[in-house]
């Protein structure tokens, strides 16, 4: 090459390879910088949330103790009765304010509020757990009915705890007076049993919220809380590096308009405190962190990125201008023999030399191969849709039987939970019957059932395509006729592009273990029988109205709903038309009444016992004869023991 061309050449190596590479390295190492920065801000921002639900965690807690007191037994008829004992002998709150200090432990009134049932309670409250400074019970003129010691005044009336849970609705939780130390009032109405709207009280604790707060927030370290309500900042925990200089942080941060920024070396986050709590101060926590104005080893990576793509625009352009020159035109020879061979062969283009090359010996022969053996492609052929086939079925397999969900997550005594057990017989390698289990919430699980038509690989693609949509639609898993009317609606705008008639049979059932309802809905698919345990009795669901058509078939098409009780012990055994109508050597079809003679004699027995005795029965029944349709069988128990 000349001078000039290899300049130019050289040139256009630097222009073509470094150029783009220090693009993509700056842009990198300018996207990993924001990352990192977003990352340290997202961070901090959960950290902020999940103190603040760790501390409302603390709040729920004790509200709900307080809770529960106000509706001890002994507490509520003390309030109850407060205007019957309150007339005996007091009739000047006034009077009594002012002569409340002189009044001693041996005062008739005094012993009244401290030796009463209620008091003897709070007191034992009191003694058990240090958190608990003080308990107070008023009536509803804010007379003091019930202590643990003696209050610092006989009528609260002027109080803005009492004020704020007298006038808050029925078990509604009111704190107030928050302190530097960590001591929170909270108040709650006290409720007539039996008449849950009635108030004949008022209940307030003292809390000392310190100890709790200490143990669930100060082991996170290098971490300021503080809570503020009013014009009073609780100081919960500090970062250890800032010694005695947090008072003049605090006061700086609490002053703050923004809810989240930087001031001094400090990132922080101020977070609205809520816990269902009505305060008369609006409370924030205030979460704060010592951090750098810019943390150089969050840095490192970007920095990494950045000298490692200087490298390479620095190397690759020298090395890649060395083996172009050398490998530039002897790769393209084998190509351009190849060519040759192709024109002339397939095409009857060109002459080919009298000297064949190797690569073109090995076309040769491998043209030759491949027309000599199509037998052999076609078993190849084969043995691949074969394996396709056993891969598809093992996925089929591994989705029918992947772990149920456990509803509810957490179960308590005495209240109801779902256990689920299923069947499966294909009539071929490959079924178009299904189901799906999905936990809609914590306390709720839908239960799908569907028959789609015909059975074998193409309902099993069906199958799969219905598996995307019912995923889809899960978020109107609650309603079950809204749920398969969008379903149907759906399906019929895939099928549309379909030349032949496709549909499935389905059955939806929701099961709600916190209300003890059921409601379920049917798309030409019969009901499931349901097994009441407690009477021995079977009964099959009606089908709700209006009865709506498979899926698939009408757009539009409106479907009813139904709606059951949930029993503890009582289960509801779904079913497709494989099950029915499985024929025997003679043709007769297994039918819904000996389906239900066989859930009868086998009602006490466990559901997922019972399955396994409906298969056996038609094994039975049919007497070696194959069946003609998938069998699939889903069942539900309503239990409330422990699992």
């Amino acid at each position: 090459m000349t001078p000039e061309i290899n300049r130019r050449w050289k040139l256009g190596f630097w222009l073509i390879l470094a150029l783009p590479i220090l693009a993509i390295t700056i842009g990198s190492t300018v996207f990993l910088v924001w990352l990192e920065l977003a990352n340290l801000e997202e961070g901090f921002e959960r950290e902020a949330i999940e103190a603040r639900v760790a501390f409302e965690t603390i709040l729920i807690a004790e509200a709900s103790r307080l809770q529960t007191v106000a509706s001890l037994s002994a507490v509520t008829s003390i309030a109850q009765s407060a205007p019957r004992r309150l007339g005996e002998g007091v009739d000047d709150r006034d009077l009594i304010e002012q002569q409340w200090e002189q009044i001693n432990r041996e005062h008739s009134l005094l012993r009244r509020i401290l030796d009463n049932e209620a008091a003897v309670t709070l007191r034992r409250l009191r003694d058990d757990d240090p958190r608990l400074r003080e308990l107070i019970l008023t009536d509803l003129h804010g007379n003091t009915l019930a202590a643990t010691d003696k209050p610092a005044r006989y009528s609260y009336h002027e109080s803005g705890w009492w004020r704020a849970a007298r006038e808050a609705e029925p078990h509604t939780l009111v704190a107030a007076d928050l302190d530097s130390e960590g001591s929170l009032s909270l108040a709650v109405p006290v409720c007539r049993p039996g008449r849950r709207s009635i108030v004949d009280g008022v209940l307030c604790a003292r809390v000392d919220l310190a100890p709790a707060a200490e143990q669930r927030l100060l082991s996170s370290g290098r971490r300021l809380f503080v809570l503020l309500s009013g014009d009073v900042a609780w100081l919960i925990g500090g970062d250890s590096l800032a010694g005695e200089g947090l008072a003049p942080i605090v006061d700086e941060l609490a002053r703050r308009k923004e809810t989240k920024g930087r001031a001094r070396e400090y990132r922080y986050r101020i977070l609205p405190v809520s816990a269902g709590i009505v305060w008369t101060q609006p409370a924030r926590l205030l979460v704060a962190r010592v951090e750098p104005g810019f943390p150089l080893h969050r840095f490192v990576r970007p920095a990494l990125v950045l000298m490692f793509g200087i490298l390479l625009a620095a190397l690759i352009p020298p090395a890649a201008d060395v083996w172009l020159r050398a490998k530039l035109l002897k790769p393209l020879e084998e190509p351009l023999h190849a060519g040759f061979w192709i024109l002339h062969t397939a095409l009857g283009r060109g002459r080919l030399s009298s000297r064949r090359e190797p690569i073109q010996k090995e076309l040769a022969a491998w043209f030759e191969n491949l027309q000599s053996s199509p037998s052999r492609l076609s078993e190849a052929i084969s043995e691949d849709m074969r394996r396709d086939m056993a891969m598809a079925l093992e996925f089929q397999q591994a989705f029918l039987n992947r772990p149920y969900p456990v509803v509810p997550e957490v179960h308590l005594p005495g209240r109801l939970r779902l256990e689920f057990a299923h069947l499966y017989q294909p009539a071929l390698a490959m079924g178009g019957d299904f189901f799906d289990i999905t936990a809609l919430a914590n306390d709720t699980a839908g239960i799908f059932i569907g028959d789609v038509m015909g059975h074998g690989t193409s309902s099993a693609l069906i199958v799969a395509m219905l598996r995307t949509l019912i995923a889809e639609q899960s978020r109107r898993g609650r309603n079950a006729p809204l749920f398969l009317r969008e379903l149907n609606n759906e399906f019929c705008k895939i099928l549309s592009a379909f030349p032949q008639t496709i549909f499935a049979s389905a059955a939806y059932f929701v099961a709600d273990t916190t209300s003890r309802i059921a409601t379920y809905s049917v798309a030409g698919h019969p009901p499931p029988f349901h097994l009441h345990r407690s009477v021995g009795r079977v009964s099959r669901l009606e089908t709700p109205k209006p009865a709506g058509v498979a899926l698939g078939l009408i757009p539009g098409e409106e479907y009813g709903g139904g709606t059951v009780r949930l029993e503890d012990g009582d289960a509801f055994i779904f079913f497709t038309d494989g099950v029915y109508e499985a024929t025997n050597p003679a043709g007769e079809e297994f039918g819904i009444a000996r389906l239900e003679r066989v859930l009868r004699s086998n009602v006490y027995r466990p559901s997922r016992e019972i399955l396994p005795a409906v298969m056996d029965a038609i094994r039975q029944f049919t007497a070696g004869n194959p069946l003609k349709d998938d069998v699939c069988l889903v069942a539900v128990d309503i239990r409330t023991d422990s699992r």
